[in-house]
């Protein structure tokens, strides 16, 4: 495909451009939020995927403007698509953009990367490196195939059986990996209920599932879970 000299240089001029906004942008988030280890970028609705991030950040100890900077960005005022104001390649939430000690200015996206980087980092003590590769399984599941497997109808039956396993996994253990509540768990609870939601299917199934429903109930009555999946809204 031809392209003329003009439009090809219109083309590198706002390449420029989004770049010199994306350093200024990082200048301003890193100078401002001095002394933390990162900036978190999330929605300001309890619907995005940025919400299970907050969970865990919340149950692990981590509070903004002590350990990270929060930035709240507004979907619905396309706040998310400004890279002078969003890190997130693809004009996103969640990130989470590295600061103090580590590589400044580099960009973690996807809820289910940065749960996983979450926990390595902040919350990895009496975790061995087994199930600290357990807890990005299930964090992958969730994301991967828990979540799409319930909106896609051909594979909708599937993963409503998978539950089932689910549920004999928590017939003798209190969280999905060691004896606390991980990333994994994070992940896991916040799609199934949110799902609920939209997946008819879905009740009658958990119904059936006493193990997987208590542990639902269980972990949705934690601080963490009412303050950023209930409190906001």
């Amino acid at each position: 495909m031809f392209v003329s000299c003009a439009s090809g240089a219109r083309s590198l001029q706002l390449m420029r451009q989004g770049h010199g906004q994306r350093q200024n942008r990082a200048v301003c988030s890193m100078s401002s939020g001095a002394g933390v280890d990162f900036v978190f970028y999330r929605g300001v609705s309890s619907r995005t995927r940025s919400a299970p991030v907050s969970w865990f950040l919340h149950e692990s100890g981590l509070r903004p403007g002590e350990h990270f900077k929060e930035v709240r960005l507004n979907l619905q005022a396309q706040e998310t698509r400004d890279p002078a104001k969003n890190p997130h390649p693809f004009g996103k939430v969640p990130c989470v953009e590295l600061a103090g000690e580590q590589t400044p200015g580099e960009v973690i996206f996807e809820s289910a990367a940065i749960l996983s980087y979450l926990q390595r980092r902040y919350a990895a003590k009496d975790l061995t490196d087994a199930q600290l590769a357990a807890i990005s399984s299930w964090v992958v599941w969730a994301n991967a195939s828990l979540g799409p497997g319930l909106v896609i109808d051909r594979s909708k039956q599937s993963t409503l059986d998978s539950l089932k396993v689910l549920d004999t996994l928590l017939e003798t253990a209190a969280f999905l990996v060691a004896d606390r509540l991980t990333a994994a768990d994070c992940a896991v609870v916040h799609l199934t209920v949110a799902l609920r939601k939209f997946i008819p299917e879905l009740d009658p199934v958990l119904e059936k599932l006493p193990h997987l429903s208590a542990y639902l109930e269980r972990l949705q009555a934690t601080e963490g879970y009412q303050k950023y999946l209930v409190a906001e809204p």
